[in-house]
């Protein structure tokens, strides 16, 4: 991933899912499940929303990006990456805008596959992993040194979210 191909992006610190709905980590996991579309269009929309201030210019409206990393399957695609946009329903070959862009990175599905280091997709997914060794880490840095700036700010994250794990 280039930093031209996102332009500006501001980083902060991965949150921790926290739900009273339940102690059970696969009722937590049906909750995501069930929802995390209407939640992705709920925090996409405040993001989009505050992208300007009332009373500016439609123009002035920013893309926005929103990028979920699950760690379970949540939709019936076999690719671990989906992204989406805005199609007209008959001429899928017209994108009505390009402000608009949701990602999901499923996990599970990831990790089930051959992975290609070559991929800088790839190498940030391996870098987020919990059970990274420090060589593979050294490997990945040497592949792509725009991995080693935000290292000491996610190994610092990592305490706080478990990645590999749902909070019951």
């Amino acid at each position: 991933m280039s930093t031209e191909a996102f332009g500006s992006v501001t980083y902060s610190p991965p949150t921790m899912l926290q739900s009273k709905a339940s102690s059970s980590k696969s009722d937590i996991l049906n909750i995501l499940e069930n929802n995390m579309d209407r939640r992705t269009l709920f925090y996409f929309g405040k993001l989009f929303l505050e992208s300007i201030k009332s009373g500016d210019k439609f123009q002035n409206l920013k893309r926005t990006i929103t990028i979920n990393l699950m760690n379970l399957n949540f939709l019936p695609l076999e690719p671990f990456h989906s992204t989406f946009h805005l199609y007209e329903d008959y001429r899928r070959d017209y994108m009505l805008t390009d402000l608009i862009e949701l990602h999901f990175i499923e996990f599970p599905k990831f990790r089930a596959m051959q992975h290609n280091l070559h991929d800088p997709l790839h190498r940030w997914l391996l870098f987020m992993e919990e059970n990274l060794t420090e060589e593979q880490l050294e490997e990945l840095i040497q592949m792509d040194p725009m991995i080693k700036k935000p290292r000491s700010g996610w190994n610092e994250s990592r305490k706080h979210f478990r990645f590999n794990q749902v909070a019951a």
